[in-house]
């Protein structure tokens, strides 16, 4: 920096110097903004995950809960343990792709 100020010096005394910082401190003070979004978006992304599965959790637990004896019928009559528990584990899926996609749809611009 001493060299760069003697230099303008030279050329003309009368200019002052602010703020003078090297392209390494520029660049590295961008890069740890970035990497702050990029922390601040994990976070997000991790919150938004949680709730997902929460909300999943809790539509598979109402479903069941809602199928309670019908389920107890299907295996009192024979049904496979695991077939019962695929059955409801298809339907909730589907209530979940049903969900992803509407929400998906909703975040489509209008056409127009």
């Amino acid at each position: 920096m001493a060299s760069v100020r003697q230099a303008i010096d030279g050329v003309d005394r009368a200019l002052a110097l602010a703020g003078v910082r090297t392209l390494q401190d520029v660049l590295d003070g961008a890069a740890g903004q970035m990497a702050f979004t990029m922390v601040l978006l994990a976070i997000a992304a991790g919150v938004t995950l949680v709730l997902g599965a929460i909300g999943t959790y809790g539509v598979m637990s109402f479903i069941v809960s809602q199928r309670t004896g019908e389920i107890g019928v299907r295996l009192a009559l024979g049904a496979e343990p695991g077939s019962v528990a695929g059955m409801i584990a298809r339907q909730g899926g589907l209530v979940a792709l049903a969900g992803a996609a509407a929400a998906s749809a909703s975040h489509l611009p209008a056409a127009g």
